[in-house]
């Protein structure tokens, strides 16, 4: 007899939880994220709004400050105060509880003591949590309704972007390359850049892309975090021992490498501990120019052009200069490869000095016809420019990679043409918004395209809310037959109709090559009340 008394006791108590959860009070807060631009020893203030949402009865929240921290995999989570590295909580003063009428509205300020010592950025959570009224069962207040809203404080420094590979290793059968990535600098830091296995009889490398998250956005590393990045990779990898170099840029520049010695098992052995074998800082003040030669030349024609490199930093530097041919990747990463120009239609006056501080040396570089030059014809390599420095500590290398992009063709060859594909949507799941929109633009012709232009999220009525643009300080390039790809992220919408268009020109061209791609968004956000 008591089962059935248990039984029906659960089935009352479930209609009772589910009458009270018809009645739940709910609230929202806007913004999500705060950024405040401070000063050191100085006092700023910013709010944040919490709107009661279908309400019937008045509600009392607590609000506390905590820490943000990210676990290995590059989730935020949020973590008691002294935990996050870099916190801004206990600087934070704001108060502690709040009472809304129903459906009401409150705007809450706070404000933000930052110490005379601060540089660089800080984070932190202010947490706005519901506090059930008494008498409802005690199994409702196990989960109490919550809202984070992450706050940035922003202190006005010069410290540069820092990114240490710690480890490097395979996992998963040789199908993942894992980078352990810790960001050693003051600033959160979004994260791209690949793994070039170089094996000893191969000159040619194998390219592993540090992949983009769910959503098609890079990783973002907090200072101080910890975060282990699994790359995919898309091919076997015979068994042996590699040089493995690591490519970060970071927020846009090419920022570090580090090289390690990977081994590869095979069936019958067994995996060992990669081995590091050096850190590199592309920190070197170092120019070159020009960065782009295009050249006609008639068959058998010839012409030497002057590659000028100058030091502008206070150390002086070793400057070597090879010729590589190179790989545009989609990314707009320029590989250089091993593999030696065909022909050896490219030779060089020197290949090392070393440049004084505030000192310039040309290169001179002779470019004849490659072999089988004729009608049509095109060919591309590079004068690769590496200059290289002990830091003022004398434990990093710093050191400058630069590439001169040289292309010769025949006078004959057609000018550069470009296509741009119907832009791609990137969705977390079928059922959500997209979070990033994909647009690649492809080099139909047999010279190298520049390109510049704008990638629009527009409402259906053609009134803009974002725009990234595309080669703004100067001319993107695309190589011959090559595709570049442009992701734009996506910010959260509310419900209606949308467009993302991608407006691109070819060089001195004032008509633009358009394309673009329609979508509904399913589902409103609470921003900005």
């Amino acid at each position: 007899m008591r089962k059935p008394l248990l039984l029906l006791l659960i089935l009352a108590s479930l209609s009772a939880q589910k009458k009270d959860d018809a009645e739940m009070q709910g609230f929202a807060v806007s913004p999500l994220k705060i950024t405040v631009d401070a000063r050191r020893g100085g006092r700023s203030t910013s709010k944040l709004t919490i709107l009661a949402q279908n309400t019937k009865k008045p509600l009392k929240l607590e609000i506390s400050v905590q820490d943000l921290k990210q676990d290995e995999n590059g989730s935020k989570i949020i973590a008691p105060i002294g935990q996050g590295a870099r916190s801004a909580s206990r600087w934070i003063k704001i108060e502690r509880s709040v009472n809304l009428p129903p459906n009401g509205k409150k705007t809450i300020p706070f404000s933000i003591n930052v110490p005379p010592t601060a540089s660089g950025a800080y984070y932190s959570y202010i947490v706005v949590k519901l506090i059930p009224p008494k008498g409802k069962a005690q199994f409702q207040t196990v989960i109490q309704p919550s809202v984070a809203v992450e706050v940035e404080v922003k202190v006005r420094s010069s410290a540069p972007l820092h990114m240490d590979v710690k480890n490097l290793y395979l996992e998963s059968e040789n199908r993942f390359l894992v980078l352990e990535l810790h960001n050693t600098g003051k600033w959160k830091t979004s994260v791209e850049g690949d793994v070039l296995l170089y094996r000893k009889s191969s000159l040619s490398p194998i390219r592993v892309e540090i992949p983009f998250r769910t959503g098609g956005v890079p990783f973002e590393i907090y200072p101080g975090m910890m975060v282990k990045v699994r790359c995919p990779i898309d091919r076997a990898v015979r068994p042996g021992t590699y040089r493995a170099i690591a490519r970060l840029l970071l927020n846009g520049k090419w920022k570090s490498n580090s090289e390690f010695e990977l081994y590869v098992p095979g069936e019958k052995s067994a995996a060992l501990k990669s081995k590091k074998l050096r850190n590199v800082e592309f920190d070197l003040d170092i120019s070159v120019e020009p960065r782009i030669i295009e050249l006609s030349l008639p068959y058998r024609g010839s012409r030497t052009i002057p590659v000028r490199v100058t030091n502008h930093d206070k150390r002086k530097a070793e400057i070597r200069a090879t010729i590589s041919s190179v790989k545009l990747e989609k990314s707009g990463f320029l590989t250089y490869l091993k593999t030696p120009v065909k022909g050896n239609w490219i030779s060089l006056s020197t290949e090392k000095v070393i440049l004084e501080p505030n000192r310039t040396h040309t290169f001179l570089v002779r470019v004849t016809t490659p072999p089988g030059y004729e009608k049509d014809s095109f060919a591309v390599a590079a004068v690769r420019i590496r200059a290289k420095a002990l830091s003022k500590s004398g434990k990093w290398l710093s050191e400058n990679d630069f590439g001169v992009l040289l292309s010769v063709n025949d006078p004959r060859v057609s000018p550069a043409d470009i296509r741009v594909l119907k832009p791609r949507l990137i969705r977390p799941a079928p059922e959500k918004n997209p979070t990033t929109a994909v647009v690649k633009v492809k080099n139909t012709g047999k010279r190298i395209a520049k390109i510049h232009g704008k990638i629009l999220l527009e409402r259906a009525d053609g009134s803009v809310i974002s725009t990234m643009y595309i080669g703004k300080t100067e001319d993107e390039i695309i190589l011959p037959g090559n595709i570049r790809e442009f992701r734009m992220p996506i910010i959260p919408l509310d419900a209606g109709k949308f467009r993302v268009k991608a407006v691109i020109y070819l060089g001195e061209s004032t008509t633009p090559v358009v394309s673009s791609v329609s979508f509904r968004s399913k589902s409103s956000v609470p921003e900005g009340l």
